[in-house]
């Protein structure tokens, strides 16, 4: 029979004449026993919460892809970012721009990355999205946009783009949009540019082969193509605007009326992890191999985007002015329509 250490305590001094002495040894008895008790109360409550929050976690499915615009996502969940939050974020492959969309509206997809331009057009035809995160920027001391030329092509700048053939990965989109403005700006009619739609990788073959005049191309294509002999006649992004909002995090209006503290979550999360690549960009270029696949020379050289915790408005308002101007959508969307504040 085993014996705790205060009941021997007691029994060492049970024959003990002094009441008093007898009643502070009961007492500290009593002591123990209770300080044991409200200790276990407490470890077995720190497990109740605990268990709690893993049962709390938030299913989400977030669209992404191998490109450096989704990094702040990726980052974010390489951080677990979005864990502390109470989000498990499911991460799917994306395909093509229309597919994406179909995903976010039908609802198996609950936040997906897209341009500010595509974002502005889908509000304009009615399709209810709202941006709810930054992601990606350029500015004039980091452009990592251009339109690439073959290094013995005549063309000095983004006027000479008149009447050629130029690929870009999708027609009415901010390839175009962006490009139009460049030539538009060196005074020349972009009106006369015969687009033709080629996924990066394919223009850049095409290029090579004499197919295409031009190619409006992101990193890492910028640096990859720099290697080829190829040379940037403009950064489309900076001829629009000198701080460039590019591509944003955009989720369905049903879905952040239904759920805006998971809104709320996911934005905070966000936040975190484009802080830390502004802060840190290499933490970006470290983490680039964990979901796309690149060369190792070409991700120590290559130029990253800029990542800004806020949403530069001022830029998404000039791109959806242009839309309207170049006829991509026929009146304006207000920032109000498009981008979403926390309730």
């Amino acid at each position: 029979m085993s014996v705790d250490a205060d009941t021997i305590l007691i029994r060492s001094h049970a024959s003990s004449t002094n009441p008093q002495l007898n009643q502070g040894l009961i007492m500290q008895s009593l002591s123990l026993r209770l300080h044991v008790l409200v200790r276990g109360l407490l470890a077995g409550l720190a497990m109740a919460l605990s268990t709690s929050a893993v049962v709390a976690q938030v299913a989400v499915n977030v669209g992404s892809g191998p490109t450096l615009s989704v990094a702040g996502v990726q980052l974010a969940l390489a951080k677990g970012y979005f864990k502390e939050e109470g989000l498990d974020v499911t991460i799917t492959p994306l395909t093509s721009g229309a597919a994406t969309l179909a995903s976010l509206v039908g609802g198996s997809l609950h936040f997906v990355p897209t341009n500010i331009v595509s974002a502005s057009i889908a509000r304009s035809r009615g399709i209810r999205i709202k941006i709810i995160s930054s992601q990606t920027s350029s500015s004039k001391d980091r452009p990592y946009d251009a339109i690439l030329v073959r290094g013995d092509s005549q063309m000095k700048t983004a006027r000479d783009l008149v009447g050629k053939t130029v690929a870009v990965n999708a027609v009415n989109s901010i390839g175009t949009l962006t490009t139009s403005r460049a030539i538009e700006k060196d005074g020349g009619d972009f009106k006369s540019v015969k687009w033709v739609e080629l996924p990066q990788g394919d223009a850049m073959t095409a290029l090579a082969t004499g197919n295409v005049d031009a190619i409006y191309i992101v990193e890492p294509f910028v640096t990859i193509g720099a290697k080829r002999g190829f040379r940037r006649l403009v950064s489309p992004y900076l001829a629009t605007d000198v701080d460039f909002a590019e591509t944003a995090i955009v989720a369905t209006e049903a879905y952040l009326t239904a759920n805006p503290e998971v809104g709320k979550k996911f934005q905070r999360a966000m936040a975190k992890a484009l802080k830390l690549g502004a802060e840190n960009p290499e933490e970006i270029r470290a983490m680039l191999p964990s979901y796309m696949k690149i060369d190792d020379d070409v991700r120590k050289t290559l130029a990253l985007p800029l990542f800004h915790t806020q949403l530069n408005t001022a830029s998404v308002q000039n791109q959806i002015n242009l839309a309207v101007q170049y006829g991509y959508i026929p009146k304006p969307v207000s920032i109000d329509e498009l981008v979403w504040k926390a309730p």
